[in-house]
């Protein structure tokens, strides 16, 4: 199902008010787990998501060496899930990183203080990620299911 990336406005809207993800990467058949915090923008193709990391993390590893990965959020309801997959990878025009960063920053800079205190990120190089959706589910179980799907590579997951 080949969608029309206007769809994307619900999706970017629940990232931006929950912001905590966990991303999932594989390398070498090993899988990980990490919690990210989201920032979510329009795209001509749909939507992408950035977070900020330090380059020598596992997550930065396994990304570079496989860049598909998967991104899960929960709502404030514990019935809402967003799943979204696409590929990610490190944004390396630093004038584009440098405002994904000051961005990030400002949108974020409170709750990403009491989970990774600045002293960590600077601590390594910092790097931004982006991931450039190719799906996602927005699902809401909590009265009838609800769900929204959008896929932008045209395959149905």
């Amino acid at each position: 199902m080949k969608s029309d990336p206007s769809q994307a406005t619900p999706f970017i809207a629940f990232i931006n008010q929950r912001t905590l993800a966990v991303l999932s990467t594989a390398s070498d058949n090993l899988p990980w787990g990490a919690p990210v915090h989201l920032l979510s923008e329009p795209t001509d193709r749909g939507f992408s998501c950035f977070f900020i990391t330090r380059s020598e993390t596992r997550k930065t590893r396994n990304i570079l060496a496989n860049p598909a990965v998967a991104l899960t959020m929960v709502g404030d309801r514990i019935l809402e899930t967003l799943q979204m997959t696409g590929l990610a990878s490190v944004v390396s025009d630093a004038g584009r990183a440098d405002e994904i960063l000051g961005r990030i920053n400002e949108t974020l800079g409170e709750r990403i203080k009491t989970i990774a205190p600045p002293s960590n990120l600077v601590a390594g190089v910092v790097c931004v990620i982006e991931v450039a959706i190719d799906y996602a589910r927005l699902s809401d179980y909590s009265n009838a299911p609800i769900r929204r799907e959008i896929s932008l590579s045209g395959a149905s997951k």
